[in-house]
C-alpha cells in the first residue's frame, strides 16, 4: 500500500470533539494540567555519523521543510535543552520516584525475548546464506481482501489477521486454520480493519482501522467520505462487538494494551494526530474513562512503545517526523526530538539488542552511582525508528531514495528535572529497501531487523554489522508467510507490509 496522506489541521489544546465521551476526565493523584503556558522540551536535529539515505513518513513534504528537517545533522549525540516556561509535574522526571515506581509495579516488557543463550531461548540467530530461511507451504493465511496488518495471542498461539474488507480472521498456528471470524454485521457503513490488539485473557480482541461513509464520496481522498473510527471491541468466543470506543475522526494505525498501577488500559493512536488513552475495566472489555492526550502540534501519530524500567509510566511515539516521550499518567507531552527523519517517522519500537551492551539490571545500579557523584551508569533503552521518503520520482508515485531503519540509545535523565538523550547507534538501507507505507512496520528479534517493502519484499538487516543478510521475495499474493530454520524448527511469520516474530522475538503486549 503506497502511502497517501494529507496532514491533518490541529485544533488548540483547548478545543474538543462533540462526541458522547467528550466530557470524559481521569483525574489521577490529583496532578494539574498544563496549562498554554506549558512548553515540552524540544532538541533539534538527529544525530548523525555516516552520510545515510534518512527514512521518511507517510506523505511526501515539499523540499523546504525537508531541507528544514536535514539540518543540524553532524552531531553524533542529541542533549535537549528545556524550554519549559514554568515548572509543570509532567515535565519532571524524578530518577528516585520512578526507580520506585518500577519496583513497585515491576514491567513485563520482555515477555519473550532474544538470547544469545541458544539453550535458553528457541530463537532465529543465524539468518544468511548458510543459515536461509525456509518456506512453509502448508501454512495459507489468506482473506478475501488485502491483508493489512497482524498481530500475535499473548502466548504466541494464535494469529489475528486484520483485512481492509473489515474483517478479522484469528489462525491456530499449530494447524494454520481459521478458528474464528470477526465482522461487524451490524455496522451500516465500511470497515476497513488495520490493526488490533488481544487482551491478556484472549477472550477479546480490540480493533481499529477506518470507518466510510456508504452513501457519500470524497473526491479529496478519491474514496468514500471518511467517518469518526471508533475502536471495536469483539469478544473472541461469540464474535460480537462488545464495545465501542469513540474518540478519533480518522484511521487508527496502532493499538497498545498496558498495565498502569494495576489498572488496565488501552493507548491508541491515528491519523487525526491524537493519542488516546482508554481505561478499562477489570475484563479489558468496558470502557471506564477516556483522555485524549493533546499537545497542540501533532498532525499524525502513528505507534507508541513504552519504556522498560518506568513503572509504565513513560512511553515514546513516532508523530509526524519526530520522536516524542509523554508522560502517561499526567497526558503530557515531556520531550520531542525534531528531524529524527526528513519526513515522516511512522514506526518507534523498544528493541532487544543481544549483540550491543545491556542496559543496568536495576535502578539500584544507577541510584548508587548518582549517589557517589559518579559519571559511569545510566538507564537506557534501545529505540528503532523508520520513516518513509518524499515521493519525487516518476510523477511524484514513488520514492527515488531508499528508506532506513535507525537503532537509537534512549538514555534516561540522571538527575531530577532532567532531560532525555537521543543516541545515534546504527543506520540501517539497501538499495531494495523502498517502503513508503504507513501500514509497514519493522521488527526485531534482538540480532535481525525485519524490515518489510511496500512490493512484497523483506529486507533482513545484522543490527550488529549492519549488513543486509537475506531478502525474502515470497510475498507477491498478499498472504501471511511461515518460514522456519531446519536444524531448529523455529517459526517466524512475515507478511508483506508487516512483521511479527512467532517464537524467540520481541516483546509482546507492549
Amino acid at each position: 500500500m503506497q502511502a497517501k496522506m494529507q496532514p491533518t489541521k490541529k485544533r488548540k489544546a483547548s478545543e474538543s470533539l462533540d462526541t458522547e465521551d467528550a466530557d470524559v476526565r481521569i483525574d489521577i493523584d490529583d496532578e494539574e494540567e498544563a496549562g498554554s503556558d506549558y512548553t515540552p522540551a524540544v532538541t533539534k536535529g538527529e544525530p548523525k555519523g555516516k552520510e545515510a539515505p534518512a527514512a521518511k513518513g507517510k506523505t511526501a513534504k515539499t523540499k523546504a521543510s525537508t531541507k528544514k528537517a536535514a539540518k543540524g545533522r553532524e552531531t553524533k549525540k542529541i542533549k535537549a535543552t528545556s524550554q519549559a516556561k514554568k515548572p509543570n509535574k509532567a515535565a519532571g522526571f524524578d530518577p528516585g520516584a520512578v526507580a520506585a515506581l518500577s519496583e513497585e509495579y515491576p514491567d513485563s516488557y520482555w515477555q519473550a525475548f532474544a538470547s544469545d543463550d541458544e539453550n535458553e531461548q528457541n530463537m532465529i540467530s543465524s539468518i544468511n546464506e548458510e543459515h536461509p530461511l525456509e518456506l512453509i507451504p502448508g501454512a495459507n493465511i489468506r482473506d478475501h481482501g488485502h491483508i493489512t496488518g497482524m498481530v500475535l495471542s499473548p502466548d504466541g498461539s494464535m494469529l489475528a489477521t486484520f483485512c481492509n474488507l473489515g474483517l478479522a480472521k484469528i489462525w491456530n498456528l499449530d494447524t494454520f486454520e481459521v478458528i474464528q471470524n470477526l465482522k461487524d454485521d451490524k455496522e451500516e457503513n465500511i470497515d476497513e480493519f488495520y490493526v488490533g490488539r488481544f487482551t491478556p485473557d484472549m477472550l477479546h480482541l480490540v480493533v481499529g482501522g477506518k470507518l466510510k461513509d456508504r452513501k457519500r464520496w470524497s473526491d479529496d481522498d478519491d474514496d468514500n467520505h471518511i467517518l469518526p473510527c471508533a475502536l471495536k471491541i469483539f469478544d473472541v468466543v461469540s464474535g460480537e462487538v462488545v464495545e465501542k470506543l469513540e474518540n478519533h475522526e480518522e484511521e487508527v494505525l496502532s493499538i497498545k494494551a498496558v498495565t498502569f498501577k494495576d489498572e488496565h488500559y488501552y493507548v491508541s493512536t491515528s491519523q487525526d494526530g491524537y493519542i488516546n488513552r482508554w481505561k478499562m475495566d477489570e475484563t479489558w472489555s468496558r470502557l471506564r474513562e477516556q483522555k485524549r492526550m493533546e499537545d497542540g502540534m501533532t498532525c499524525m501519530a502513528f505507534t507508541v512503545s513504552f519504556l522498560p524500567n518506568t513503572g509504565n509510566k513513560y512511553f515514546a511515539a513516532a508523530c509526524d517526523e519526530n520522536i516524542r516521550i509523554f508522560d502517561f499518567e499526567s497526558a503530557q507531552l515531556i520531550q520531542t526530538f525534531e528531524g529524527t527523519f526528513t519526513s515522516y517517522c511512522d514506526c518507534v519500537k523498544v528493541v532487544h539488542c543481544i549483540d550491543y551492551d545491556a542496559p543496568p539490571i536495576s535502578w539500584s545500579e544507577v541510584l548508587d552511582a548518582m549517589e557517589d557523584e559518579s559519571d559511569g551508569k545510566a538507564m537506557f533503552t534501545y529505540l528503532m525508528s523508520r520513516g518513509v521518503e518524499e515521493l519525487d520520482a516518476e510523477n511524484n508515485t514513488i520514492n527515488s531514495k531508499p528508506n532506513s531503519v535507525t537503532l537509537h540509545k534512549l538514555i534516561y535523565p540522571k538527575k531530577k528535572g532532567g532531560l532525555f538523550t537521543l543516541d545515534l547507534v546504527k543506520r540501517y538501507t539497501h538499495e531494495e529497501y523502498r517502503s513508503n507505507s504507513w501500514l509497514v512496520k519493522v521488527t526485531s528479534n534482538g540480532r535481525y531487523i525485519a524490515a518489510p517493502t511496500y512490493d512484497g519484499s523483506v529486507v533482513i538487516f545484522n543490527m550488529k554489522s549492519g549488513d543486509v543478510t537475506s531478502i525474502l521475495r515470497d510475498h507477491q499474493d498478499g498472504t501471511v508467510k511461515v518460514y522456519k530454520q531446519s536444524e531448529k524448527e523455529v517459526q517466524e511469520t512475515l507478511e508483506g507490509g508487516l512483521a511479527e516474530v512467532v517464537s524467540g522475538g520481541i516483546e509482546v503486549g507492549q
